[in-house]
């Protein structure tokens, strides 16, 4: 499983890639709140979406869910060796669609232009359908803005290792994986660098005796939930995997001294 994404309807959309990352890529839409006969969480449907050949190395990185005029969409980033970006019509969780208004039939080339990446990472959907993701470009990174209709790329920014994605109110978060791993907080509408978030002792609160902090390695997801910030470090070469979490605003604050008590 790698890519995950709920909706206010109790569904969770998983990614999911082979064991040796060949062949094919995956699709799984489980229920967060229930469980099947079988003691995990019930999955309501589940399909491969893309078949290459042994060669051909597929994975998956990005997930994203968005409710746009009633509609519920699911966007998928398929990356290695191919780079596509897929939108399912997932109002009906039991049966994803491909969508085929959007991009070419139903999914972006992310190799081709107008978009030209080498990489495709993780994508966060705006409420108007924007497709903010983060990329990797020949010797460029940065995240980029695309249409809703996935056919035009609208802006680029600039950043070391854009990877990790998420729209918070009027601000664009955006992770850089590693060398060293931070966030980047741009103005939504201007997309200027307001501050970078820097993980190291004068900004980790170290009070708790049983917490041992030895910094961030690699910042792979973020998330936004009742003013909460969840950051996920991944823990690549020789890091742990560690979920770090700030309140964003008061709303925020009872919730985390909640998980500290």
């Amino acid at each position: 499983p790698k890519g995950l994404a709920c909706d206010d309807r109790g569904y969770l959309y998983v990614g999911l890639a082979s064991r040796s990352n060949k062949e094919f890529a995956s699709l799984d839409v489980v229920k967060y709140d229930e469980k099947g006969s079988d003691g995990w969480l019930k999955c309501v449907s589940s399909q491969i979406f893309i078949t290459t050949d042994s060669k051909t190395k597929t994975g998956i990185n990005g997930v994203a869910v968005r409710e746009i005029a009633g509609k519920y969409y699911l966007y998928v980033v398929v990356n290695y060796d191919v780079d596509y970006l897929y939108r399912f019509d997932v109002t009906d969780p039991t049966a994803p669609v491909v969508d085929a208004t959007f991009g070419d039939n139903g999914r972006i080339d992310l190799q081709k232009d107008p978009f030209g990446l080498k990489e495709g990472n993780y994508l966060d959907v705006d409420d108007d359908g924007t497709i903010y993701l983060g990329f990797t470009k020949g010797a460029g990174t940065g995240f980029m803005l695309i249409s809703d209709d996935g056919k035009k790329v609208i802006n680029t920014v600039s950043q070391n290792k854009g990877y990790a994605v998420k729209l918070w109110e009027n601000y664009v978060l955006v992770s850089s994986q590693s060398g060293p791993t931070c966030i980047c907080v741009y103005d939504k509408a201007t997309l200027t660098l307001i501050t970078t978030i820097n993980f190291d002792d004068k900004n980790v609160d170290k009070t708790c005796d049983a917490f041992e902090f030895g910094g961030m390695n690699s910042i792979v997801g973020m998330g936004v939930a009742n003013d909460v910030l969840y950051v996920c470090d991944q823990g690549a070469n020789g890091g742990i995997d560690q979920i770090l979490i700030a309140p964003l605003t008061e709303i925020g604050k009872p919730v985390v001294d909640a998980y500290v008590t």
